[in-house]
């Protein structure tokens, strides 16, 4: 599966202004990943590069480029004939999940896709995105009492979302292929078996979702009672990876949920007659259903009762039922069944029988040992080390804001032989890391060496990784990964150096 606008990373276009700045072209350069979707990062002038607020540059050129009308207006005809592309390429969905991701799913929905002839019409009263700024909010969504405020208020349930304030390790230590061990997979024709585990910071499923209108201008409301809860992308910046030997314990357990549940004949009748009844909710008359409900109710238990003679089983079943709920109004409580069962010998059908219930999530669970030759390795497994027990803690809040916390990063992991995947063991979905133990005396006694850039290092250590998937194996994942976002998740790059997961084919045994 092709990537998002056949892997490109930008956008580019060119503009003039005559008589200014020697009337030279001018190219500018926007994004189209999920990090800054559609937003300008470079305007360049020959070998000259202007970014936006450059502390460098007093006098503001990106800034005043970006002010012109001639900017504006190959912007505005720029972002038109992408979106015509995109929704001659099918790509309306992912676009929508980009510009929703990235704060620009207003700007995105109000892009009129550029049709034939293909010629410059500048519409006066549009407004491309600022230079690195914060989406307003649409039209009409703005909460009761927010006159006056900015206009990038937002939406009454719009927290910042709490992922790019740090990155996956501090600058001295930043991780984008770490490896264990240290040396052995840098042969160009490395066929050694083992996995890679890429961290990507997390991407909130239904973001946006409060709101009166999506991305698409649909009503939200109406989305989920007619289609249910749809998804996006999990995976938003890439943070690095790390590749280590396939562990010795690899059993792992689909399981999906079932229970026992019972159903009697007058509880069945109960629910059928409601369900008849509560019809009426569909013209939105919920009293007129609650009245119907109780109509149909009665005059159901009136005819059984007028027709049920001593040797009725449905008279029996009524009246025990009935007595019971009227003792149970006295604070006696009995169990008819014991009492038929007395009386006549027989039991109450329960119609027992095994429902599914729904699907489970897999958990997983990887034991690494390290036992470093030397301290350049040693060095390769605190870092490892670091990367996963940071990666799996939340964020807090950037300028003093302690109401909400950043979603830890999630994890894509695979097992490959050289450069391909191993489609004989199994593929997982996009995991959390609910638990990472360290280990420094695995053998029952802790030994050390001198370590000059650590001081002592442990002569043999290992780390288990507790996994969670974060959406449940669907009978569909096994024929493609066009069918949800979860598998696109594995398809794609997201910024990862290593290409995204390979299709499934006959020789997968998948997930």
């Amino acid at each position: 599966m092709s990537s998002f606008i056949q892997n490109r990373n930008f956008e580019q276009f060119i503009f003039n202004i005559p008589g200014l700045f020697g009337g030279t072209d001018y190219k500018v350069y926007f994004r189209l990943t999920t990090n800054g979707f559609l937003r300008p990062f470079a305007i360049v002038e020959g070998q000259t590069v202007y970014t936006p607020n450059d502390p460098s540059d007093p006098n503001k050129k990106f800034e005043q480029l970006a002010s012109t009308t001639q900017y504006k207006n190959e912007f505005q005809y720029n972002l038109e004939l992408l979106k015509a592309e995109i929704n001659n390429l099918g790509l309306s969905n992912e676009a929508n999940q980009y510009a929703n991701q990235s704060g620009q799913g207003a700007i995105w929905s109000a892009i009129k896709p550029l049709g034939p002839p293909f010629t410059l019409t500048p519409d006066p009263n549009f407004v491309p995105p600022t230079p690195l700024a914060n989406q307003a909010s649409p039209a009409g969504t703005a909460p009761p009492g927010a006159a006056g405020l900015p206009s990038a208020f937002g939406s009454v349930f719009s927290p910042e979302r709490i992922i790019s304030n740090a990155p996956a390790l501090p600058d001295f230590d930043k991780a984008v292929a770490l490896k264990y061990p240290f040396d052995a997979y840098n042969q160009p024709e490395f066929s050694q078996d083992h996995m890679i585990i890429e961290m990507f910071s997390y991407s909130p499923p239904q973001e946006g979702m409060f709101g009166a209108v999506g991305a698409d201008g649909q009503n939200i409301t109406s989305q989920f009672l007619g289609q249910g809860i749809r998804r996006s992308t999990n995976l938003s910046e890439f943070r690095g990876l790390v590749k280590l030997p396939i562990p010795n314990q690899l059993a792992f357990t689909n399981g999906v949920n079932w229970g026992a549940d019972s159903a009697n004949a007058f509880t069945a009748a109960a629910f059928n007659t409601a369900a008849g009844a509560a019809q009426n909710l569909l013209g939105g008359n919920f009293f007129s259903a609650v009245e119907k409900l109780s109509q149909d109710l009665l005059s159901a238990g009136g005819a059984i009762l007028n027709n049920a003679g001593g040797a009725n089983p449905t008279g029996t079943l009524l009246t025990a039922l009935a007595a019971k709920y009227g003792l149970g109004k006295l604070g006696i409580n009995v169990d008819p069944n014991q009492f038929i069962a007395r009386a006549s010998g027989n039991a109450i059908n329960p119609n027992l029988e095994l429902l599914f219930n729904g699907p489970k999530l897999r958990d997983f669970e990887f034991n690494f040992e390290f036992a470093p030759n030397g301290e350049r390795e040693a060095t390769e497994v605190r870092r490892i080390m670091r990367f996963f027990r940071r990666g799996m803690m939340p964020r807090r809040g950037s300028n003093n804001n302690f109401i909400f916390l950043g979603s830890p990063d999630v994890f894509r992991i695979r097992y490959r032989t050289g450069n391909e995947r191993i489609r004989g063991l199994n593929i997982f979905k996009i995991c959390a890391l609910t638990e990472c133990t360290l280990n420094f005396a695995p053998q029952g006694e802790y030994q050390s060496y001198k370590d000059s850039k650590a001081g002592s290092q442990p002569v043999i250590s290992s780390m288990t990784l507790s996994f969670t998937e974060l959406t449940p194996i669907f009978a569909e994942d096994y024929d493609s990964f066009e069918k949800d976002p979860s598998l696109q998740d594995l398809a794609g790059d997201f910024g990862s150096p290593v290409k995204g997961v390979e299709p499934l084919n006959a020789e997968d045994i998948g997930f």
